[in-house]
């Protein structure tokens, strides 16, 4: 059974949104995350394995170790390594498509001239 000082402490970080895993007596407690907050954080692990790695030696459980979460927990977001690799690259896109639109809004000129401003 928790103290309440361990329940202070599990009810702070789950406020803090923090991705921590608390033990108590060699129990884990889960820390729940927004599912979006989760998935994103999902998708950047997945990059940055996949990125260091390759494709073919990064696996789901190296994913699973890297966020230090469960194998439901993946596999709710994403059915396969294939699925997390097509959000991966949406993902990318995603931000590679903000980025360009930034660029696009604070550049001046005309359509060449803001073309330009992409490809540099």
């Amino acid at each position: 059974m928790l103290t309440a000082d361990g329940k202070e402490f599990i009810e702070k970080l789950g406020r803090d949104n923090k991705a921590m895993t608390y033990h108590h007596r060699g129990c884990m407690v889960r820390i729940v995350k927004k599912p979006d907050e989760r998935r994103e954080e999902i998708l950047q692990a997945g990059c940055r394995l996949f990125l260091a790695k390759g494709y073919e030696n990064t696996t789901m459980r190296d994913v699973m170790r890297e966020l230090d979460i469960a194998k439901g927990t993946i596999y709710h977001y994403f059915k396969s390594k294939e699925e997390l690799l097509d959000a991966v690259s949406a993902y990318i896109a995603g931000q590679e498509a903000v980025a360009h639109h930034q660029i696009l809004e604070q550049t001046t000129g005309n359509a060449i001239e803001r073309m330009e401003q992409l490809v540099l």
